[in-house]
Parts: C-alpha cells; sequence; structure tokens
C-alpha cells in the first residue's frame, strides 16, 4: 500500500488501513501522518465521513503514546464532540491535563464522568487525590463531604488522607509509611508523607520528601509540581543547613524545572543562585555552563553574554564549552569563528556526531560544499538514526543538482524515521520534482503542507515547491494560489522579489491564455 500511496492518496480506506497497521505496528510517526491525511480530506469533504469519529480517537491514542499531551487533548476532545459519553476518554483527559498542571480542567473532566457512572470508585479517588495534591490542607471539607457520602473506604489511600486533614497524624503516618512501601512513586502519598514530617517537625525527613516528590514530578513531566515543592525545598534549607541536600543542586534542578516549563528567564534567576552556593570550581562550571546554554534560549537570544560566560570558564577538556561558541558565533552571523570552535570541539571529542553536523552548516555559509558534504557524511557514519543529517545532505545534492538518485536515497531515509515532519516530506517532494516524477513530488509536498498546517507552523518554502509543481503540470491558476501563500509568510526581500516576479509572469499568463 505504502510503495504505491501516491496514486491513491485520497482514498479513505487506504489512509485508514495504513493508519491502523502504523498504529498497531507503533510506528507513531506514520500512523499520524495517514490519520491526518484522512481527518484532512474528510474535512474538506473529500473523504469518507464514517471515518471520522475513529479517526479523531486513534489520532488521541498515538499522540498519547507519543507523549505530546497537546495534540492528544486536541483530538481527544474533537472526538468527544461526537462521543460524549466515552468514560474512558473522560479520564484519559482528565489525566492528561492533570499532567499538564490545568487541575481545574481536570477535575472538570472526572466530573463529566460522574455524571454517567456516578459510582465510579477510580474517579472518586482521583477526583479527591487531585484535589488533595492541589488545595492540601485546604482540602478537608471535600474529604468531610466524601466520608458523609460514604466513599471514604477504611484502609484506603483515601482514608489516610482523611486521617492527617483531621489532624490524626500518628495514625495516617503509621499508613503511608506501610503504604509507600508498595507505591514509593505515589505523588498524593509522599506530599502526605511530607506535610506529616513537617507537623512532626521532622526537618530533615521533610527536605527529603520535598526532594522525592520534585523527582518524581519532573520525571512525570509535572513540572509545575516539582517547581511548587522545590521552592519549598529551598525555603527550608536556607533555615536549616544540617542536611546533606545540596543547596545549589536544588537551584540547578529548579532551573531545569522552569526551562522545561516554558520559564527560561526564571530558569536563568535560578541558575545564577546555583553558582553563589556552588562549593567547587568543578561544581561552579556545570552551572556556569548551564547559564550560558540557558542565554542561546530562543527567548533570551543572549550570544554574546553566552559567549562571555563560557570563555571565562576554565576547563581546557571539556569539548562542550567550544561548540557552544562555535553556536553563538553563528547565530552572531560569523560563520568562520564559528568552524574555528567547533574544530576545537572535534578536536577533543572526535566522535561527536553532532559536532561535524554543525560544523557542515558554518560550511555552507560560505558555499565551502565539498567540506559540508565531508562533514555530514561522517556525522551519519556517527549516528545513522538522525533524520536531520540524511535530510541536510539530500536537500543540499537536491538544491546543488548533485546526485539526485543519491539525494533521493538520504531523503527517503529521513522520512523513514521521521515521516510526520513537513521538512523532511518537502525535500522528497522537490527531489522527486527535480526527477520529473511530478505525482510523486506533489503527494509528497501535499503531505508537507497538511503537517506543516496541523502543526501550526510556517514555511513558506512548501508553498513555494508546491507552486513550482503545479506551473509544470500546467495548473497555473494554482501555482499562483501557492506562491501568493508562500509571499505571505516570507520574510526574505531577496526570495519575496522572486516570488512576486512568478506571480507577475505567470498570472498575465493565465489573463493570456
Amino acid at each position: 500500500l505504502e510503495s504505491s500511496i501516491s496514486h491513491y492518496s485520497e482514498d479513505s480506506d487506504i489512509l485508514y488501513y495504513l493508519g491502523f497497521i502504523n498504529a498497531e505496528l507503533e510506528n507513531y510517526s506514520k500512523a499520524i501522518l495517514y490519520l491526518t491525511s484522512l481527518y484532512h480530506s474528510i474535512q474538506k469533504k473529500e473523504g469518507d465521513p464514517r471515518y471520522k469519529t475513529i479517526t479523531l480517537k486513534f489520532l488521541g491514542d498515538v499522540y498519547y503514546k507519543r507523549s505530546d499531551i497537546g495534540k492528544a487533548i486536541y483530538y481527544y476532545r474533537l472526538y468527544l464532540n461526537q462521543k460524549e459519553n466515552d468514560t474512558d476518554v473522560l479520564y484519559t483527559v482528565a489525566q492528561l491535563y492533570f499532567i499538564s498542571g490545568d487541575m481545574k480542567e481536570s477535575r472538570l473532566y472526572l466530573q463529566k464522568i460522574l455524571k454517567y457512572n456516578p459510582a465510579s470508585k477510580a474517579v472518586i479517588q482521583n477526583l479527591a487525590e487531585f484535589y488533595f495534591i492541589e488545595n492540601k490542607m485546604n482540602s478537608l471539607k471535600f474529604f468531610e463531604d466524601l466520608s458523609k457520602e460514604g466513599k471514604i473506604k477504611e484502609d484506603t489511600i483515601l482514608s489516610g488522607i482523611h486521617k492527617l486533614l483531621l489532624d490524626r497524624v500518628p495514625e495516617s503516618y503509621d499508613f503511608f509509611i506501610k503504604f509507600i512501601e508498595k507505591n514509593k512513586n505515589r505523588l498524593s502519598a509522599r506530599i502526605a508523607l511530607a506535610l506529616i514530617y513537617q507537623k512532626q517537625k521532622k526537618i530533615p525527613e521533610y527536605m527529603n520528601e520535598l526532594k522525592i516528590i520534585s523527582d518524581i514530578s519532573f520525571s512525570s513531566k509535572l513540572y509545575f509540581l516539582a517547581i511548587e515543592n522545590l521552592n519549598e525545598l529551598n525555603e527550608a534549607l536556607e533555615k536549616n543547613s544540617t542536611t546533606e541536600i545540596n543547596r545549589s543542586e536544588s537551584f540547578n534542578f529548579l532551573a531545569s524545572c522552569h526551562e522545561e516549563n516554558g520559564s527560561p528567564f526564571l530558569a536563568v534567576n535560578a541558575i545564577k543562585k546555583a553558582i553563589e552556593l556552588s562549593k567547587s570550581d568543578s561544581e561552579k562550571n556545570l552551572y556556569l555552563i548551564h547559564l550560558a546554554n540557558l542565554y542561546r534560549n530562543p527567548k533570551i537570544n543572549k550570544f554574546e553574554e553566552s559567549n562571555k560566560i563560557l570563555s571565562e570558564i576554565n576547563d581546557p577538556k571539556n569539548s562542550t564549552i567550544p561548540f557552544l561558541i562555535g553556536m553563538n558565533y553563528f547565530s552572531l552571523l560569523k560563520y568562520k569563528e564559528s568552524i574555528s570552535y567547533i574544530t576545537k570541539a572535534i578536536e577533543l571529542n572526535p566522535k561527536n556526531a553532532n559536532f561535524y553536523f554543525f560544523r557542515s552548516t558554518a560550511y555552507e555559509k560560505i558555499n565551502l560544499i565539498p567540506q559540508v558534504i565531508s562533514d555530514v557524511r561522517k556525522a551519519i557514519d556517527l549516528d545513522s538514526t538522525n533524520p536531520m543529517y540524511h535530510n541536510y545532505i539530500g536537500y543540499l545534492f537536491t538544491e546543488n543538482n548533485l546526485e539526485l538518485s543519491e539525494a533521493e536515497k538520504f531523503i527517503k531515509q529521513a522520512v523513514e524515521i521521521e515521516p510526520d515532519n513537513s521538512a523532511y516530506q518537502d525535500s522528497l517532494g522537490w527531489v522527486y520534482f527535480k526527477m520529473n516524477k511530478l505525482r510523486e513530488a506533489l503527494h509528497h509536498l501535499n503531505l508537507a503542507e497538511q503537517i506543516m498546517i496541523d502543526k501550526k507552523e510556517e514555511d513558506s518554502t512548501i508553498y513555494d515547491h508546491l507552486g513550482d509543481v503545479y506551473l509544470k503540470s500546467n495548473e497555473i491558476e494554482k501555482a499562483v494560489s501557492n506562491w501568493k501563500k508562500s509571499l505571505e509568510s516570507q520574510k526574505s526581500n531577496p526570495e519575496k522579489i522572486k516570488l512576486q516576479a512568478k506571480i507577475k509572469k505567470h498570472s498575465n499568463q493565465k489573463e493570456t491564455n
């Protein structure tokens, strides 16, 4: 089916079967590709509407397995618009909202389940645990209401929390010590135990529990919860120095949590505190590199400050330092300096594929194509599983009209590894265009456009390439339409001028015809 998909790219049955089979085989990227193709064709009223509901459910499932929480929620919610009483999906969405830190939405979806299944023990337990995690000691009334309704059974985690809220500390302590022996990563239990230690004024145990909660939260991508507990921990550490917990490590961890949570400026504040508290040169150097990396964040873009920090670190054998300096020079458009520093990194660590790849991008900027090809081939030799390397050299060959058959092999490898990447699908479409395989070119460029829209990306090149393919297929109206779309998102002035010239020339041709 896949070998002939370009002939049947709008066939709903084939798209569904390919999506389903790839999902079963755990080829999630391919499953997403075919299922989104099917969904978009249904939206355009070109696909079979019978597949709409199951496709939305499948997409939610696949994104959930891929740990893409936002997209999973998006498709599950579309599915629930069709099947609002599917309690299994309602429960999954509640869990996903909890993981994303949106407790309000999580509780809302759990309550929706109770509308259809008021006696669900699992939902009642989750609702209670979520409420306790969010509100801690302020959740007594909620648990009292559950108790009056007979929904809290003895010797359950809810009964343990309820006893704690009623200040029956010794009983709750005995329960949670035993419970955690078998459920080490249960967050509500860990939070309860931390509160117990706090009430018992067992400060070292309390702080250690906060650290454990932060570790579990971070590994579960509950960054908001990790940040909350690390802030509590750091406050406690400031008042109590008699502990084995390293304060500087704690602030470094807090910086990582803020970074993962999309708050790089808060991460900078935390890592500066870690640097201030560091007790050794090796520890301080580690945090300085972290700070330099944070300055490279797209929301900050302080490349010169990053280089200043890196150049002052005395660690001559650390290949990461010259590599980051080289990357900063690349961002500052100083390509020769970039090559010089990345070369130093390679001398220190000749087995790092990324070093060769990023040096090749600097070589390309000064048009040293043989060096580009040599470096990318070396990167592929060291790491053949990285699709970026395959796509880069394949597109380079395509643009420079070098061995198109080899370019096709490289790009097909990139697409095989990551099929739901719009840039790779665009590259494959473009090499087929250069090889005059217009049906295949159009198929992959349409996939690139679909992926771009689905991921809310913006790439004017895809529309430009689509325009060129449609022109060669003598569909001038579609060609002009795509060039206009490309012009809308094009940032480069020289490219804008090229597009405007094509639009003008072929608009006139269309009118003449």
